[in-house]
């Protein structure tokens, strides 16, 4: 699943290179609701993600079912068979999907738990009652200015917060709150332990896991640490976030 992008795509069968998946590849002559035969559905697909990784394939359109809460368990991406968009844009799975599909909700466990959790619907309901209707609203803001900031010369692309913790026997880490609804009535903060702000290199380089913002682009790093400690729901097509304790 993939809440930075709108395309959902599956490997098939009629894949010619990194075709490797653990379950059976996509074969849509045995689906009575495939076609290609829309304007939508002709063409060229191409995806490049924010790791410079990429996919390729056709367009197709499919009737897809899911189960309203979908559990899974351990880590087998070097081996996914597809990716679930849904990001905002016309083609993500919510924008899609009837109205009470357009709530979901995630868990992705940190390293000492097994098992997380995908839900939609009326699963992902009843979690977003535990947030007492707080969400906010995902908006694209002005670029900030950053005349007063000195730039050197070299750094890393995606991120420049990168420590090596060598010979140090304790290391303080800044606290870090997320602030949901600030100005109204009722306010919800939310504070992160360090597993959902320190992005572990190695063994001994840590980074803490924030990068610049890039023209209009969010901030989704930040949304991919803090869901490791805690329940993350979306709702609706241009995306309200709610948090709820895990």
């Amino acid at each position: 699943m993939d809440i930075g992008s709108q395309q959902t795509w599956v490997r098939c069968q009629s894949c010619t290179k990194g075709c490797k998946a653990e379950n059976p590849l996509y074969d849509s002559s045995k689906s009575p609701t495939y076609t290609n035969s829309s304007n939508l559905c002709k063409g060229p697909f191409n995806v490049r993600y924010g790791d410079k990784s990429h996919i390729n394939g056709i367009w197709g359109c499919d009737t897809l079912t899911i189960e309203e809460n979908v559990v899974e368990t351990g880590d087998n991406f070097g081996g996914v068979a597809g990716i679930l968009g849904l990001g905002k844009g016309d083609l993500s799975l919510p924008s899609q999907s009837a109205l009470s599909m357009q709530m979901f909700s995630y868990f992705v466990p940190p390293t000492n738990i097994d098992a997380g959790n995908l839900l939609f619907a009326n699963e992902a309901m009843m979690k977003s009652h535990a947030c007492s209707n707080q969400f906010t609203p995902i908006v694209k803001g002005p670029k900030p200015s950053m005349s007063s900031y000195t730039l050197q010369e070299n750094f890393d692309k995606l991120m420049d917060t990168w420590y090596s913790f060598d010979g140090n026997e304790q290391i303080v880490l800044p606290e870090i709150k997320f602030h949901i609804g600030e100005g109204t009535s009722t306010t919800t903060d939310v504070t992160l332990s360090y597993y959902g702000i320190l992005w572990m290199k190695n063994d001994r380089v840590k980074c803490l896991a924030f990068a610049a913002k890039e023209s209009n682009e969010l901030y989704w790093l930040t949304f991919n640490r803090v869901d490791s400690m805690c329940f993350m729901i979306w709702k609706g097509k241009e995306l309200d976030l709610g948090v709820t304790a895990s």
